[in-house]
């Protein structure tokens, strides 16, 4: 594998086109990065984050956050 330095923009701006580039900042940590989405690439990464950025949005939360806070709420008063 190719070791790539980069420490100035113009090297940031070629390594940001270069498709095949895999960081390597987890390497150390497989056991619990493995699989994870920020050490997949190429087409396993776009999958996963395809799927996971439907999940992960603003409203899913909102939603999630009015609905189950809300039932603890009123569970908790409720109880006294």
């Amino acid at each position: 594998m190719e070791i790539h330095r980069v420490s100035t923009y113009h090297d940031v701006e070629h390594a940001l086109r270069i498709t095949d580039l895999k960081q390597s900042l987890y390497d150390e940590g497989k056991i619990l990065m493995d699989k994870v989405l920020v050490t997949l690439h190429g087409d396993e990464h776009r999958q996963r984050r395809s799927i996971e950025s439907q999940l992960f949005r603003k409203n899913f939360f909102r939603i999630y956050e009015m609905r189950y806070s809300l039932a603890y709420s009123v569970k908790r008063w409720t109880s006294f």
